[in-house]
């Protein structure tokens, strides 16, 4: 049984949030819709996701020997969904007007830094988040570690949401050379580590225990307000680099993990599959999603994704539907699927 229902219910629709990022089905409706949808609401969705993991683990003891189990096995999970992209990797290079070396070099800094496909990158950046946490505990109590993990979050903020704040010269030429060759600062050093190193230190706390419901309830509203707020100002006058690092998401991510933590669900067993579902859909989609695009390659079937919504429907749809074949098949016994999650 979920000891926390409400996390695995945020879990299940913070996955399907990871859809809209990727996939924009409000885009041909209203550009405003499409802009609240996809870089606001949504945005709180990879945050939870982090702060949970860091939580979760603490839960079980920052010992070195549970922090390395949990690191290896980020690691082996990402080794698995790497082969699982494998064959879309090389069609993409098979297909890629660009000289092979120049793809190959592509190749392995995803491989380190951004992920072998789009989403991918949580996995190695939660690993290298927890061999950081790992090292700096031998000489930093985890209340330090976090501070440090705070002011490389801000440093990489620069290089995101507050990339329009930076004024022209070496310091902007410096980030601009950063993002060139490694694309994004959401990545293990300056995204993750705050999140999960955060989520470590909030169990360790007990923050969960000390907060009143009013507390809790005036701070999703507050954080959801200054979410707004902040992102929508700075689409405004400063143009950000992307859209996944912002100071509100801070609080938002805190007070929705003591809601989760707080608030009590009737019959608690129902929600107790949301938890593998909601991992299975957030690895799965953008399988699903080339598996689609290959289809109507050569069926020549592209009328039904041309509709972004439609398009979403259809791969929100046959996510789930993927995913809850391979829940089916690991309850039968099957050994190969126990790997994916």
């Amino acid at each position: 049984m979920s000891t926390y229902p409400l996390i695995d219910v945020f879990k299940l629709i913070a996955s399907f949030l990871v859809l809209i990022i990727h996939f924009r089905p409000f885009g041909q409706m209203n550009g405003n819709l499409d802009f609240a949808s996809a870089q606001i609401i949504s945005r709180v969705a990879v945050p939870f996701f982090l702060i949970t993991a860091g939580y979760f683990i603490a839960q079980k003891g920052l010992t070195d020997q549970n922090l390395k189990k949990n690191l290896y096995k980020y690691l082996k999970l990402y080794f698995v969904w790497s082969l699982v992209y494998l064959p879309f990797i090389l069609l993409w290079t098979s297909f890629s007007p660009t000289p092979f070396t120049q793809d190959f070099v592509i190749i392995l800094r995803d491989i380190f830094f951004q992920g072998t496909a789009l989403h991918l990158w949580y996995l190695p950046a939660v690993a290298f988040a927890l061999f950081l946490i790992r090292l700096l505990l031998r000489k930093y109590s985890l209340k330090v570690i976090v501070m440090i993990a705070f002011v490389l979050y801000v440093i990489g903020l620069f290089a995101d949401g507050y990339y329009g704040l930076v004024p022209n010269g070496f310091i902007k030429e410096g980030i601009d050379l950063y993002l060139l060759v490694f694309a994004s600062s959401r990545n293990g050093l300056f995204f993750a580590f705050f999140f999960v190193s955060f989520g470590a230190y909030v169990q360790t706390q007990h923050y969960e225990t000390k907060l009143s419901e009013d507390h809790i309830g005036f701070g999703v509203i507050g954080s959801a307000l200054l979410m707004v707020a902040e992102i929508v100002l700075l689409q405004v006058y400063k143009t950000p680099f992307d859209y996944n690092m912002f100071l509100s998401i801070i609080p938002m991510s805190f007070y929705l993990l003591m809601l989760g933590l707080t608030v009590e669900l009737e019959d608690s067993s129902r929600y107790i599959q949301f938890r593998t579902l909601s991992s299975l859909i957030y690895f799965s989609h953008m399988w699903v999603f080339y598996i689609i695009m290959v289809l109507a390659n050569v069926l020549g079937l592209w009328g039904m994704i041309e509709n972004d919504f439609l398009r979403y429907i259809l791969i929100a749809l046959m996510t789930v539907g993927l995913s809850l074949l391979l829940m089916k098949h690991k309850a039968k016994g099957g050994k190969w699927v126990k790997h994916l999650f």
